[in-house]
């Protein structure tokens, strides 16, 4: 778990997308940063979309790039300052930075 330390990696897009552009993040980011105040570490990828695109099973030799960003502290989104609505913005506006590169 979180408390313990240990890493997770979340898809807080909750599916892939079907039009290949970034979608709203679920709220279930919010809520674990709001109750664990852990560093993030934004990641956005791209050419998922061309490789398997939503409805397809079989991947397609397409070159994907992943993109990390800088972690965010846990006083970046402050869980106890802010609504769990506005860490998950915070989170999406850093992973959509990151595309904008």
């Amino acid at each position: 778990m979180l408390g313990r330390g240990q890493t997770r990696v979340w898809f807080a897009e909750g599916e892939r997308s079907s039009t290949g552009s970034l979608q709203p993040f679920k709220p279930g980011v919010g809520l674990l940063l709001s109750y664990y105040a852990v560093p993030v570490i934004p990641v956005f990828t791209r050419g998922t979309y061309e490789a398997m695109p939503r409805g397809r099973f079989l991947r397609r030799l397409e070159q994907v790039t992943v993109t990390f960003g800088e972690p965010l502290a846990s006083h970046d989104y402050d869980g106890s300052a802010r609504s769990q609505e506005q860490i998950v913005q915070t989170v999406h506006d850093r992973v959509a930075a990151l595309g904008e590169r």
